[in-house]
């Protein structure tokens, strides 16, 4: 019994001390990222690029759609028939609301596409983990 619990012990230390080697070999062969910095500026520069052209795509929609809430109001407070002008405007403020709406929603999928390319491109291709959030935008 005694021979059996020696052997045994003697596996466990083996193991161990085996382990604790492995370990140490691990982390001397461990070698720190080597950062892609420029890689991570043109990422960047993609993704305000992109922001920048939704914003533009954003402000372009929004002005064509006041612009023709603008004609289609003039057109209804130039119609003499009360319930005629009632939903000629009725009609023209919803669809500028529509309009905006589509806009806004057009608006955040492209900055969400633009700022999850780059989450991916920084992390994937640059190798490099950049914790950067868009905040303090509400639109």
């Amino acid at each position: 019994m005694k021979k059996i619990f020696i052997v045994s012990l003697g596996v466990v230390i083996l193991a161990i001390t085996g382990n604790i080697a492995l370990a140490q070999t691990q982390v001397k062969n461990t070698k720190a990222p080597t950062m892609n910095f420029s890689c991570v500026q043109t990422a960047v520069a993609t993704r305000e690029a992109a922001v920048q052209q939704a914003f533009t795509k954003f402000n372009a929609t929004v002005l064509t759609a006041l612009q023709t809430r603008a004609a289609a109001l003039n057109t209804a407070w130039g119609t003499t028939d009360a319930k005629t002008r009632r939903s000629q405007r009725a009609a023209a403020w919803e669809t500028y609301r529509v309009a905006n709406q589509t806009a806004r929603n057009t608006l955040k999928t492209e900055r969400t596409t633009a700022w999850n390319t780059f989450k991916t491109t920084s992390t994937g291709t640059c190798r490099v983990e950049v914790v950067e959030t868009e905040t303090g935008d509400n639109l």
